[in-house]
């Protein structure tokens, strides 16, 4: 039987959404930090020998299902998989919205094409906030589009396990998305019936967010869960990152923090500098609101991102073309929303993506169903094409500059027996090894301090791998500790 025009839509989609998933998976892919990776570690049970059913960043009911999962079947990589998983059925969801709006006629397949070219590019870097994110923006858009009655305002429907799904991945990005929402749509644009839509994923987050506490209480891990996100405001204040070189000499200490040089094991009195350093950056927030810090905390983290740059002026254009009037005041609020927010927050790429989600769903419920002329609808869809098959190209480019943990792999076989050893640099140069069971080496970070609250003992002597853009740019923290002959492409200390 032939399929109807909006089914062969869907199916369509879906096909190359799935194709694309199978050639990226064969791609040199990359966790976009090193977060997932050690959670990924944590949960599969590489990092500490047992799967931890405690991963930090994670909805606690999240991570217990990966520690069982990966109890049950530890040679599947159930978190990527999940990752992947998840970011298809985002993608899948977005075009059964679209393919229901057959009113949206010829910008039809513009819409589905941004949401594959996001699709993609979240896959090629995989990154859990960003996962969650794509999850919750095709969750809420189904939920605010429904035509349902009064009485459905409280129903539960199939785009809520996505949006609680997205919730467990990263529970802060829900809040984000409902405050948006209500300030947005009930404030600004006077959407009042969207409002009340998000009463449901309100009270998804509230019950989400006591189970996730006390969780965390019974484990015994409230300490640390304070201590972690203390040690996050530090690390991630754009007084600290955006003007570190200022802190070399003066506040050498805080400077190596910076950096990553963060060991809560060998150095316990971290977790009291904490707080005195959050006071002392908080003092220079005021620093920050010059036109020229505003401008550098705008494009510091986004300035190489150009796929990421040219999609979003792509999609801003787009959205003008279908109301300059209503988008226009949206792209205001944004702007003035995240300049208002450089200050006080690090604007990484991940804050520009969910801020670029929650404009693609703003845009998708705001102007309706306006269409645009055939020939700027064509211009769009092609620009669009020539962006995804070069930012292909370029990645598939990009396995020739990848750097080889051939020699990094031998010297962790013959260095690591009877010490712990600890990698510094860039997740590039044990890309290689991100699978390995048991992991044969650890890195700095929050993983210190949870190794600490969990009583691990600390091994007699330690050895570093460090790159050496690290190392030499943080001499003074490693004169501490004996250089070692190494053919890798990184340093190796000794720690004296």
């Amino acid at each position: 039987m032939e399929l109807k025009s909006t089914s062969r839509f869907f199916f369509i989609w879906a096909v190359l959404g799935a194709l694309a998933m199978a050639l990226i998976s064969l791609l040199p892919w990359r966790f976009q930090v090193n977060d997932d990776e050690v959670m990924m570690w944590l949960v599969s049970g590489a990092y500490t020998g047992t799967p931890e059913s405690f991963a930090v960043f994670l909805h606690p009911l999240l991570s217990w299902t990966f520690s069982k999962f990966y109890l049950l079947f530890p040679s599947i990589p159930w978190y990527p998989l999940m990752w992947f998983g998840l970011l298809y059925a985002g993608f899948l969801a977005f075009v059964r919205l679209v393919e229901k709006r057959a009113n949206l006629a010829n910008t039809r397949w513009i819409w589905a094409l941004f949401a594959f070219s996001f699709f993609c590019h979240f896959l090629f870097f995989l990154q859990f906030t960003l996962v969650s994110a794509f999850a919750i923006t095709s969750g809420l858009a189904w939920r605010l589009s429904r035509d349902n009655g009064r009485n459905e305002l409280f129903s539960l429907f199939p785009e809520d396990f996505l949006i609680f799904l997205g919730f467990l991945v990263r529970p802060e990005v829900l809040i984000l998305f409902l405050l948006g929402g209500a300030i947005v749509f009930g404030g600004v644009f006077k959407k009042i019936l969207y409002v009340k839509k998000l009463l449901i994923p309100a009270i998804l987050w509230g019950i989400g967010g006591l189970i996730s506490w006390m969780w965390i209480q019974a484990m015994g891990l409230g300490e640390f869960q304070n201590l972690n996100e203390l040690r996050s405001q530090v690390f991630d204040h754009p007084a600290l990152q955006l003007h570190k070189e200022d802190l070399r000499e003066s506040n050498p200490d805080l400077y190596f923090f910076s950096n990553g040089l963060i060991d809560f094991q060998k150095a316990p009195e971290l977790a009291e500098k904490l707080l005195p350093w959050k006071e002392q950056l908080d003092q220079k927030r005021i620093q920050l609101l010059s036109p020229q810090s505003v401008w550098i905390a705008l494009t510091t983290f986004i300035l190489h991102e150009h796929f990421v740059i040219g999609l979003m002026l792509l999609f801003l254009a787009f959205g003008l073309f279908l109301d300059w009037k209503q988008i226009g005041l949206l792209i205001l609020l944004l702007g003035v929303l995240v300049i208002a927010a450089s200050p006080f927050f690090l604007i990484k790429v991940q804050i520009y993506a969910i801020l670029y989600l929650f404009f693609f769903m703003g845009v998708f419920l705001i102007p309706g169903s306006k269409n645009l002329s055939p020939l700027i609808a064509k211009g769009f869809f092609s620009v669009l094409i020539f962006f995804l098959l070069f930012h292909f190209y370029s990645f598939i480019r990009s396995k020739d500059n990848k750097i080889s943990a051939d020699q990094l792999s031998i010297e962790l076989n013959q260095f690591g027996q009877g010490s712990q050893v600890y990698l510094i640099g860039k997740g590039e140069y044990y890309r290689d090894l991100l699978f390995d069971h048991p992991l044969r080496f650890k890195i700095l970070g929050w993983p210190t301090l949870l190794e600490q609250h969990l009583d691990k003992e600390m091994p007699l002597k330690n050895l570093y791998f460090v790159d050496s853009a690290t190392y030499f740019n943080n001499l003074k923290y490693f004169d501490k500790y004996q250089k070692m002959d190494s053919e890798s492409s990184m340093v190796l200390l000794l720690q004296k």
